[in-house]
């Protein structure tokens, strides 16, 4: 109901439409934050700030485990509250705003943890603390002494919490951070407490700096330009073994002398000087072609014969010097030549 309506009945004579009025105001929770953190050293202060509607008189804060409470007017501190921590500091804490007579209800419950009361625990990266994107890796929170309880956090934010595995007179817990990616990577420290008081922690531990080398997200252009450089390094070298045997085998044909004739025998091919047409008489042209005719078929038998009868003997003739010497005389005079008969005489067989 408005101010404004209250007050007309309040002076009709209709007073009770204020306190209707304020119980309306505090049916609105209020809210509660705390600075610097709610994860504070033993000795530093916390502030926590209550937020009321307008026409808020006073404000309470409490401690709901000890049922603790501090009350603070709202002309004076605004509902900010600066507690100094300590053991019997750490727990949970909700605040209320007063209009008139009337409380409100609760505000949301924040925790707050005390730091520095046990030993710290040891911290470390398995299987170390520099590993590549999309790996798994495991934060070992260890100390020698019994505590039921761990908690991790990272970059001073609590992340996690995880039961402890006792390992004799001592304790482990450990955290898995499946597939680390570019968010997980920061300082991490871990804590050690106790389930029962579980708002007191130990110190924290050294911290351990965790990175990434190497991602994993696979380029796939990537991967396909490396598929056709493969390719092409594949095609480059087939092409190029071919050339070099192709150069081969050429060369050995070009060198190696070939193997012509029969029987394994090489044959010399000799090219006949056939005499000038111009200087030749129809007898000597008669001849040469009987000759030629009669050495061919000559040479046939001879080598028919040769190859029948095996290896024959040589003939050597012993030559005159002084009918070489007549040889070197001038030439009888030019006249008709008469054309000259040659005989085959059959090879001499040994006896």
């Amino acid at each position: 109901m408005a101010p404004t309506l209250c007050a007309l009945l309040c002076f009709m004579g209709l007073c009770w439409c204020r306190l209707t009025w304020a119980q309306e105001d505090a049916s609105r929770r209020p809210s509660l934050t705390a600075e610097p953190g709610l994860v504070i050293p033993r000795g530093q202060p916390v502030s926590f700030r209550c937020q009321g509607p307008p026409g808020t008189k006073l404000y309470r804060l409490k401690e709901e485990l000890r049922q603790q409470f501090m009350d603070l007017p709202a002309a004076e501190g605004r509902g900010l509250f600066s507690v100094e921590t300590a053991p019997n500091t750490a727990g949970n804490y909700s605040c209320q705003y007063k209009i008139q007579t009337v409380w409100s209800e609760p505000s949301n419950t924040l925790q707050l943890v005390v730091t520095g009361l046990y030993e710290p625990p040891s911290l470390s990266a398995l299987p170390g603390p520099n590993v590549t994107a999309g790996q798994n890796v495991t934060l070992r929170c260890q100390t020698e002494l019994w505590f039921s309880s761990a908690a991790l956090a990272k970059d001073g934010e609590t992340v996690g919490f995880g039961s402890a595995l006792h390992t004799g007179p001592g304790s482990r817990t450990d955290f898995l951070l499946a597939a680390v990616s570019d968010a997980q990577q920061g300082r991490y420290r871990c804590y050690s407490f106790h389930g029962a008081a579980s708002a007191e922690w130990s110190s924290p531990s050294a911290p351990v700096e965790l990175r990434l080398t190497e991602r994993t997200n696979a380029d796939p252009g990537r991967d396909l330009q490396s598929g056709f450089t493969s390719l092409k390094v594949g095609i480059l070298v087939g092409v190029s073994a071919f050339l070099v045997l192709t150069f081969l085998f050429l060369s050995l044909r070009r060198w190696c002398p070939s193997r012509l004739g029969k029987g394994g025998r090489d044959t010399e091919v000799k090219t006949a000087r056939r005499p000038d047409p111009a200087r030749t008489t129809p007898g000597e042209t008669m001849f040469a072609a009987v000759s030629d005719d009669r050495q061919a078929e000559e040479a046939r038998q001879e080598d028919t014969a040769l190859q029948r009868e095996g290896p024959q003997e040589v003939t050597y003739a012993q030559l005159d010097h002084k009918s070489l010497k007549r040889g070197a005389e001038p030439p009888p005079p030019s006249g008709p030549v008469e054309p000259s008969v040659y005989a085959v005489l059959p090879p001499v067989s040994s006896a």
